[in-house]
């Protein structure tokens, strides 16, 4: 049977029961909140009948409802939410409620445990007292919640075995001879016998649980272990290494001892699991102490001893040690990553014993490195720290006589040897690669001659023989750098700045080419702009001109600002275009394709002057159409808001404000140069002040008649109760002579109160009840809790 967790942190002013979900075991809400559930779920996932637990952050809150405390409120609010759902049993389930603020655990118990097996109040308050009490004041409610649900089920096992046993006998008597009388002991023997059977089954369970685990656990430290396999040919390559040179001993005594520690230690905990298992073989389910200590040996330490059964990869003595399968799984993985890097370095030693030096540290590559050198015209110096520079048979020589002394040792040095002939082959590879950079860009250089070219080069930022210089000087510089044959950083630096100098140099052809086929073309077309340009000016001054007689002169000082500056730009461009037509008659193309983009920049900052310049006498027409037509519009509004006002019930005198306004305005008003702007907005303000008169009066009205409805109905409930008075009254003697009658059975005053508090509480009960899917809830302690 499932068992079921949820973790709940809710506002302290009001309790969200979680919904009841069949399909998700666990909750944690909020997921950052520290409260630890892994035993809690281990000790449900192990439970036989539904138990559902909720940990609450906050339950408490304004008022109890009755209640006695805010947990007790939490659990059955938590029940009467879960009723509903069809995977919800109402009838054998336990919910466990722990509130942190309050300080409290309930337990709240279906209604056949309830009614049946009385497992309610009290007795629920002594399995909390027995079961959570004790860890939770040790501050560990995690253990205290995982043992209340395993005391819960162990409760209802119980119960369940008793009512079992009571059905045999009862049916057992019945086959008897009529008459036979059977002796109560002999009952409560037979209930005592069935609890202490079930918990051996219990018992019995969770060893073979634990067996299984744990056979899986070394299951998979086989698994890791197998990588390191062992076969005829690789022992005796091993076996060899042994009366080789200190490293090489060394590393293979370490690795060797270790994968037999890790096998002996495998083999130890195999051998244990086994006799364990051995020991419980006829094992009844009555010895639930037997079941018990057989688990606890399971768990406990062993000590690791020597298998003389398996063959051993080294010759010595290991020692024994002390392990757990829990420790032995935790550090199996680490201790596997570092083994297996040593072993993987032995069998490479093993492997490389038996190959020359020669064939990893080949000669014929040293050789293509300096013939790749003598192409890209560098110095041989550049090889100096390959590991064959120096004299090639005597370094090769050294390495194979190392080889055959000392396997590791040279496989350490020939792999030190292998990363420094790497180096030099990536410095070789940079520079060649700067080689080709400098070639590409050479080759781009000669695609754009101008040699033949009839032009006359006045200045020296354009002239192309200038930067042919640069590219001569950084040439020399990177070839100084290039021979001195030990500073790389040198030579990036050197071949940058001759990068740069071919890339100027390129710049220059090509802004020649360039002018000389299109500086003519350039002017023609910046002619025509400027006629364009000096014609849409001339329109735009007139219409300016004009607004005058319109618009006031302040309202026109942007578009006068606009107006100059294009002007302006106009004749800086006329300026430019006549320099570069000079600069074409004399054949300085470069200057004259310079001149005429200067002139193209000033026409371009003209065409943007006269848009906005046109944009400004737009605005300026739009407000004044505008204002000129509201005005027109001021006596028809006038009157609408008269004859709205009088609809309303409003008072004429709400619109002065704005009538006043108005009459401001009209003194004001002429058909002469104004600001339009201005008087638009005092026009809109006319408008929105009579607008605002209007609904105010409206809003009034509303209110008013409203507060008439209102008195209308006041006045109508006093008429009713006054009318039944009378009969009241007569209700009223009537209910006084029926309790005095029943206080002279004997009851007080008091007692009374007691009937009609307990009438209210059964009320809340009963409606609690509906809401809970018909299981009867009350405040008279059906659910057990402690406070701790």
């Amino acid at each position: 049977m499932s068992t079921w967790l949820l973790f709940l942190t809710l506002p302290s002013y009001a309790l969200d029961a979680p919904s009841f979900d069949p399909d998700q075991p666990v909750h944690v809400v909020p997921t950052d909140h520290d409260f630890r559930t892994q035993r809690i779920v281990e000790a449900v996932e192990l439970a036989d009948y539904p138990t559902y637990v909720v940990v609450y952050e906050h339950v408490l809150g304004e008022g109890l409802d009755g209640w006695s405390s805010a947990t007790e409120r939490a659990v059955e609010e938590t029940w009467s939410a879960w009723t509903p759902h069809p995977d919800f049993n109402p009838a054998e389930s336990f919910v466990v409620v722990l509130a942190l603020d309050d300080r409290e655990v309930r337990v709240l118990s279906g209604s056949r445990w309830d009614a049946a097996y009385g497992l309610h109040g009290e007795k629920l308050g002594q399995l909390i007292d027995e079961s959570f009490m004790p860890l939770a004041i040790a501050r560990d409610l995690e253990g205290g919640l995982a043992e209340l649900v395993l005391a819960l089920d162990e409760a209802t096992a119980k119960a369940l075995a008793r009512e079992a046993a009571r059905e045999r006998m009862a049916s057992q008597a019945k086959t008897v001879a009529k008459g036979i009388i059977v002796a109560i002991p002999l009952v409560s023997l037979a209930l005592g016998f069935l609890a202490w059977w079930w918990v051996g089954v219990r018992a019995r369970r969770r060893y073979e649980e634990a067996e299984a685990e744990q056979r899986a656990a070394l299951a998979r430290a086989e698994g890791v272990l197998s990588a390191f396999t062992v076969d005829v040919e690789l022992r005796d390559q091993l076996v060899a290494l042994r009366l080789k040179g200190p490293k090489t001993t060394a590393l293979l005594a370490g690795v060797t001892s270790g994968i037999d520690d890790l096998r002996d230690g495998l083999r130890t905990l195999q051998r244990r699991i086994d006799a364990v298992d051995a020991t419980t073989e006829g094992l009844s389910d009555l010895r639930a102490g037997a079941w018990k200590a057989a688990r606890a040996d399971l768990d406990g330490p062993v000590r690791v001893e020597r298998d003389d059964a398996i063959p051993r990869l080294f010759d010595g003595e290991l020692p024994e040690t002390e392990t757990e399968l829990s420790t032995f799984e935790d550090t199996l993985v680490e201790r596997f990553e570092d083994l297996y890097t040593t072993w993987e370095l032995l069998l490479d030693a093993a492997e490389a014993a038996g190959v020359p030096a020669a064939t990893t540290l080949p000669p014929a590559e040293l050789d293509e490195l300096k013939e790749r050198l003598d192409t890209i015209g560098a110095p041989r110096s550049w090889l100096a720290s390959h590991p064959l520079a120096e004299d090639v048979e005597a370094t090769l020589d050294a390495l194979d006589a190392l080889r055959t002394a000392d396997p590791v040792d040279y496989l350490q040095q020939l792999e030190a040897a292998e990363e420094r002939a790497d180096a030099v082959e990536a410095l070789v590879q940079h520079l060649e690669g700067l080689s080709n950079a400098i070639g590409e860009h050479e080759a781009k250089l000669d695609d754009l001659p101008v040699d033949g070219l009839d032009t006359v080069i006045d200045l020296d930022r354009d002239d192309p023989l200038v930067a042919a210089a640069e590219v001569d000087r950084a040439s020399e510089a990177l070839q100084r750098a290039i021979d001195a044959g030990t500073d790389l950083e040198a030579v990036d630096a050197a071949g940058a700045a001759l990068l740069g100098a071919i890339g100027e140099q390129a710049r220059r052809h090509r802004a020649i080419r360039e002018a000389v086929d299109g500086a003519h073309g350039s002017i023609v077309n910046a002619e025509r702009e400027v006629a364009r340009l000096t014609e849409r000016y001339t329109t735009a001054r007139a219409r300016l001109d004009a607004a005058g007689g319109a618009h006031a002169p302040e309202t026109l000082a942007g578009a006068e600002r606009e107006a100059v500056d294009a002007q302006t730009d106009l004749e800086e461009a006329r300026t430019a275009l006549g320099l570069a037509k000079a600069a074409l008659g004399d054949k300085r193309h470069v200057a004259a394709a310079r001149h005429a983009d200067e002139a193209v920049r000033e026409l371009t900052e003209a065409t943007t002057d006269l848009q906005d310049l046109s944009e400004i006498l737009d605005r300026l027409t739009e407000h004044r159409t505008s204002a000129q037509d509201l005005y027109r519009q001021l006596d028809a509004a006038r009157r609408t808001a008269l004859d709205e006002l009088t609809q309303a019930d409003g008072s004429a005198s709400s619109l002065k404000s704005a009538d006043q306004l108005r009459v401001t305005l009209e003194q004001t008003w002429s058909s002469g140069p104004a600001d339009w702007a201005e008087r638009e907005r005092l026009v809109k303000e006319i408008l929105s002040g009579w607008r605002s008169a209007v609904t105010r009066a409206r809003a009034t009205q509303r209110a008013l008649r409203e507060a008439a409805r209102a008195a209308a109905r006041a006045a109508e409930s006093r008429r009713r109760a006054s009318s039944s008075f009378g009969s009241s009254s007569r209700r009223t003697t009537t209910s006084s002579w029926s309790s005095s009658s029943r206080s002279s059975w004997g009851s007080s005053s008091s007692s009374r109160s007691s009937r009609s508090s307990s009438s209210s509480s059964r009320r809340r009960s009963s409606s609690r009840s509906s809401r809970s899917g018909g299981r009867r809830s009350s405040r008279s302690g059906r659910s057990g809790g402690r406070k701790f």
